[in-house]
């Protein structure tokens, strides 16, 4: 018997030292992203683009597990849009299609 409340001692104090391990890097990381229509070249013929931060495609956003994340988007087109995140799990009305997820001219903050 004594062995096995060593042993729970053991794990637990395993277990705590991990959550705290996990608590202490994690981070907040926060982008500012902007969509706009842009002129772009990709294969040498200039055309009109969707750009997100003047580049297709869009930056890289990196996280670790149990960050927190502050993604600020702007959109400088003409038009609505989304963006879907690929990777990243967020509530489906900040995800997925027009329409489809949420209603077109809805503002999403959080």
């Amino acid at each position: 018997m004594r062995k096995l409340q060593t042993c729970f001692v053991a794990l637990a104090i395993a277990a705590a030292m991990l959550f705290l391990t996990t608590v202490v890097h994690a981070e907040l990381v926060e982008y500012d992203l902007t969509i706009a229509e842009e002129v772009v070249s990709i294969t040498e013929r200039k055309v009109l683009g969707m750009t997100l931060n003047g580049s297709i495609p869009g930056p890289v956003l990196r996280f670790r597990e149990g960050d927190r994340a502050r993604i600020r988007v702007r959109n400088d087109m003409d038009v609505e849009t989304s963006i879907h995140w690929h990777g990243i799990l967020v509530p489906p009305g900040m995800d997925g299609v027009p329409y489809v997820s949420f209603p077109v001219g809805q503002r999403l903050s959080g």
